[in-house]
């Protein structure tokens, strides 16, 4: 009926490489397939931008030498650069060189050696590029660099702004894969997922309800590498370049997708202690670590917006 405000739900896949969930609140469904098709040509846009899997995306042309960055791409690789700096090399855009050895220590059957992991981690400690003038200036070898630590989460955002801005649009989530944004007035309920039992048709572990901003979750359920008889997550530190072995997953809420994309790495790579403390110097950010043994806690600002669950403890 005109005039009631209504939730439409679409579905899209793949896009990003996963599966876009959008809900919508219009009183006009014209509004909502308008918003929807302006969500799906924005990420379709900046992944031709920035994604690694298209050999002519504007970051692939880059890597090659081919190509100055255009403005999104150099607003992406700054913040990139910062990110690095400010985890002091927890997060690092370099760290494909390392995921790339333990894809080959999975099909070989051995380890790397420590010695040569200390080389690689070595190679990509000092940043391959910096940022002069607003101008990218090319320091060393780039082919290495990717940006999917918050790339995803950072095109989240600029889709959910493209959808927002459509007459008649009251509120709108934006799910691309577990990278997710809401815009509007009121809250949405996000589910985590327990990462020991990864089943659609499993009970959430927790349930945090998320104002206008982002949330991300990290982990090593489903993805990561066999190496002989051992299995090791598909989170690698880059500082030593071996893969993290003592959380399951790290979920953040933040202003923007970006932002809780990047510190679920940052965190998921420092490990609780170390990954709360750098968390705790960061303005309206919450984290939910899920240890290897099962353990679940969080800070306050993610507390301050979980529903009632007596399994989760303060950190």
């Amino acid at each position: 009926m005109d005039g009631v405000v209504e939730v439409f739900a679409f579905s899209h896949e793949p896009v990003l490489g996963t599966r876009v969930e959008l809900r919508i609140r219009t009183a006009d469904e014209a509004a909502a397939r308008r918003a929807d098709g302006a969500v799906i040509a924005e990420m379709e846009r900046l992944a031709r931008i920035l994604s690694i899997y298209d050999d002519a995306s504007e970051l692939c042309r880059w890597r090659r030498g081919e190509v100055e960055p255009g403005p999104e791409l150099a607003e992406v690789l700054a913040l990139s650069l910062a990110w690095q700096k400010s985890s002091r090399g927890a997060y690092n855009p370099g760290v494909a060189l390392l995921t790339d050895r333990w894809s080959q220590a999975e099909i070989s059957g051995q380890e790397p050696s420590a010695d040569e992991l200390e080389s690689l981690a070595a190679m990509i400690e000092a940043p391959p590029y910096d940022i002069h003038d607003g101008r990218v200036r090319v320091l060393g070898d780039v082919s290495c660099v990717t940006l999917n630590a918050f790339a995803k989460g950072w095109i989240v955002d600029r889709a959910l702004a493209a959808g927002a801005r459509v007459d008649g649009v009251e509120g709108l989530t934006v799910n691309a894969g577990g990278d997710l944004a809401h815009v509007g007035p009121s809250t949405a309920g996000v589910g985590i997922e327990d990462p020991a039992r990864p089943f659609d048709n499993v009970a959430p572990l927790a349930v945090v309800d998320l104002g206008q901003g982002g949330l991300a979750t990290s982990g090593s359920a489903r993805r990561g590498f066999r190496v002989g008889s051992r299995w090791f997550g598909h989170v690698i530190d880059p500082r030593s370049g071996r893969p993290v072995d003592d959380i399951s997953s790290v979920s953040v809420i933040a202003r923007d997708a970006a932002t809780a994309d990047v510190v679920a790495t940052i965190v998921g790579v420092c490990g609780p202690d170390e990954g709360f403390r750098f968390v705790s110097k960061l303005d309206g950010v919450g984290c939910l670590v899920i240890t290897s043994d099962g353990g679940c806690v969080a800070d306050e600002e993610w507390l301050s917006r979980q529903r009632p669950n007596g399994r989760v403890r303060p950190w």
